[in-house]
C-alpha cells in the first residue's frame, strides 16, 4: 500500500514540473520570465526604446518601454533598463558621416589629410607621408636634352676650329696668285721686247749702263733683258 501511495505521489510531481517548463520563446524579440524558471514568453523593447518595467507572471501584463530621448539610442529588440548615448563627432580633424538617430548610433569620419585610429572610428590622426614616385619621363628627357646641347657645342667647337685653320690660308693663295700673274707679265714682256729690232740695239748701246744702276727697279728690268739677250 505504502509503495502505490509513492508512485502516485511522484507521477503528480512529475506532472508539476512539466507543467511549469520554459515555453519555447523567439529569442530575436521575446524573452522568457522569470529567468531562473520562465513560466512565459515577454516581448523585448524594439530598437529605439528602452525597458521601462518587465512583464508579470500574476498578470497578462507585457514589459513596458519608453522611447529614447535626444542624443540616445538603441538599435535592436532589447530588454537594456536604458539608452546608449551616441558618439560625438565634433571632435578635432573629425566631422559626422551620418547623423545618431534614437535607433542607430551616429558615425564619424576624419578630414581630408587624418585618418581613424580604430573601427569605430573615434579619434584621428594624421595620415603618414607617402613618397613621391621619380618620375622617370622627365629624367630622360633631362638626360636627352643635355646630350643635344654637348652635341651642339661639339659641332660649333669643330665649325670654329676648321674657320681657325682655313681662314690663315686666305692671304697666302692671294700671294701666289699675284706672284704667278707677275711672272707671267714679265714673260710677255720680255717676248715683246725682245722681237723689237729697234729696242734691241737701244739695249746693246745703253744694256751695260743701266746694269751698272740696277738697284732703281726700271733699271734692274733693263739689265735682266740685257743679260737675256747676251746669252
Amino acid at each position: 500500500m505504502e509503495i502505490q501511495q509513492l508512485f502516485i505521489f511522484l507521477f503528480l510531481h512529475l506532472s508539476i514540473v512539466l507543467s511549469v517548463r520554459s515555453p519555447p520563446c523567439n529569442s530575436e524579440n521575446e524573452y522568457g520570465w522569470p529567468i531562473n524558471n520562465p513560466t512565459r514568453c515577454c516581448n523585448k523593447c524594439k530598437p529605439g526604446e528602452y525597458r521601462v518595467k518587465r512583464c508579470s507572471t500574476r498578470t497578462t501584463e507585457d514589459t513596458q518601454c519608453k522611447r529614447c530621448e535626444g542624443g540616445m539610442y538603441t538599435e535592436t529588440f532589447n530588454v537594456e533598463p536604458s539608452c546608449e548615448y551616441c558618439h560625438n563627432c565634433n571632435m578635432t580633424n573629425m566631422a559626422y558621416r551620418t547623423q545618431c538617430d534614437i535607433n542607430r548610433n551616429s558615425k564619424c569620419q576624419c578630414k581630408t589629410g587624418y585618418r581613424c585610429t580604430g573601427s569605430p572610428c573615434l579619434d584621428c590622426e594624421p595620415m603618414p607621408a607617402t613618397p613621391r614616385p621619380t618620375d622617370t619621363t622627365a629624367v630622360t628627357k633631362s638626360k636627352t636634352t643635355r646630350r643635344e646641347v654637348d652635341r651642339k657645342v661639339t659641332t660649333l667647337g669643330k665649325i670654329t676650329t676648321t674657320e681657325q685653320v682655313t681662314t690663315p690660308t686666305a692671304p697666302t693663295d692671294i700671294i701666289w696668285i699675284v706672284v704667278s700673274g707677275g711672272v707671267l707679265t714679265m714673260t710677255i714682256v720680255l717676248i715683246v721686247i725682245t722681237t723689237s729690232k729697234s729696242f734691241l740695239r737701244w739695249i746693246r748701246s745703253n744694256g751695260q749702263s743701266h746694269c751698272l744702276l740696277s738697284l732703281y727697279p726700271p733699271n734692274c728690268l733693263l739689265c735682266v733683258i740685257y743679260l737675256f739677250y747676251l746669252s
